[in-house]
């Protein structure tokens, strides 16, 4: 495919909000996109979101996470949004040790963060405070 073509069809994503479709095409197209000449032809939300790219290529955080991990967070933002909690509920508890990844982090919006923080400390107290047996 042409540069022009290219250059073009990324500008039209990223102004659709189209991300996935855009990263897939930026990841195949990396190094001529990220040539001077083609990256000043971007539009600005094409620009940044290759430095977003750039940053998780960096720091490896995209990588981190199994696309099935990926979509359990996803759900997991969407059954909080749409304030869903029994059903948040149960995919933090099914799955409390993918949560304490820090790439995981960076997956959740600020009202799931404050919902996966609550039910942190919670879990935390309510294991601390089980009442002990005695061994007669």
């Amino acid at each position: 495919m042409k540069i022009e073509s290219v250059i073009i069809l990324v500008n039209k994503m990223c102004g659709e909000s189209n991300y996935t479709r855009a990263r897939e095409i930026i990841f195949r197209e990396w190094d001529r996109l990220t040539d001077s000449n083609n990256y000043n032809l971007l539009n600005k939300s094409a620009k940044e979101f290759i430095k977003i790219i750039k940053s998780e290529r960096e720091t490896g955080s995209f990588n981190s996470l199994s696309l099935s991990e990926k979509k359990i967070l996803n759900l997991f933002n969407q059954y909080v949004r749409e304030l869903n909690l029994d059903f948040a509920k149960r995919i933090y508890n099914d799955n409390s040790h993918l949560f304490e990844k820090k790439a995981s982090q960076d997956w959740l919006n600020s009202e799931a963060k404050i919902f996966y923080d609550a039910w942190k400390r919670y879990k935390n107290t309510e294991s601390n405070t089980e009442p002990k047996r005695s061994s007669i």
